[in-house]
């Protein structure tokens, strides 16, 4: 009985002790998924200029949470809402141009863009205007007036071609689901970008991060108090008797 105390006892130490590490990892994760996942690098090289987006063709994977993936009639639409960022694909997943609407003086906010056939609309809660692109091309820039009309005639969420082909997150990648149920993969991305994207994968991570430290820990406890256990188990005696 005092060997199962002793034993609880010790893991439930390291429980507290493991708990601690895993807690310092989940801020980490946070840290690095809240601050450096907000944080628009492409406004200082391809600023917007004279409040104008700028459109720049270097495929670059930006840290931060993909919020949208919208589709158009020849494009997919990858928004970043946190650093107002879009990057444009064709349906077959080859880059074509990103667009950034930041400089390195705005701090930006919850902003939303909307597709309808080869036209994206881009929506910054934090201003009055409506950017309106074909293709690569700005074409127009509409006040609050015309800018309400949108949330009500668009749709926000249109991940569907006029093929039936639905496109769609898988962890970190943009797989392209055929009306038959066939996957196909678009973009592939790192695992690792789920941290900007998916908290629960923060969790996961540092859930497996604590049980590699106390499963182990745990076994090693088990297999100590046998074998102190097998070593006190006196051994019989064989009598002869001549």
């Amino acid at each position: 009985m005092v060997g199962i105390r002793t034993f609880l006892r010790r893991t439930w130490g390291r429980v507290w002790i493991y708990s601690f590490f895993a807690l310092l990892l989940m801020i980490a994760l946070s840290f690095i998924q809240h601050v450096i996942g907000g944080i628009n690098w492409e406004a200082f090289q391809y600023p917007a200029e004279d409040g104008k987006p700028n459109v720049f063709v270097d495929d670059i994977n930006h840290p931060s949470e993909l919020t949208s993936l919208l589709v158009g009639d020849n494009h997919l639409y990858l928004f970043y809402g946190r650093i107002d960022v879009v990057k444009v694909y064709d349906l077959d997943g080859q880059y074509l141009y990103s667009v950034n609407f930041r400089d390195g003086r705005d701090s930006g906010g919850p902003s939303y863009i909307y597709v309808f056939g080869n036209h994206m609309v881009y929506l910054p809660r934090s201003t009055h205007t409506a950017y309106i692109f074909e293709d690569d091309v700005l074409t127009a820039q509409e006040s609050v007036e015309y800018r309400d009309v949108f949330p009500k005639t668009l749709f926000p969420g249109r991940q569907m071609d006029s093929a039936g082909n639905r496109y769609q997150f898988r962890l970190a990648n943009i797989v392209r689901v055929a009306p038959d149920g066939q996957a196909t993969t678009l973009i592939r991305r790192s695992p690792l970008y789920c941290i900007f994207g998916h908290f629960p994968f923060c969790w996961i991570c540092t859930l497996l991060f604590f049980l590699m430290l106390i499963v182990p820990a745990v076994i090693a406890d088990m297999k100590e108090k046998k074998s102190r256990s097998s070593r006190r188990k006196p051994h019989k005696s064989v009598l002869v008797c001549g």
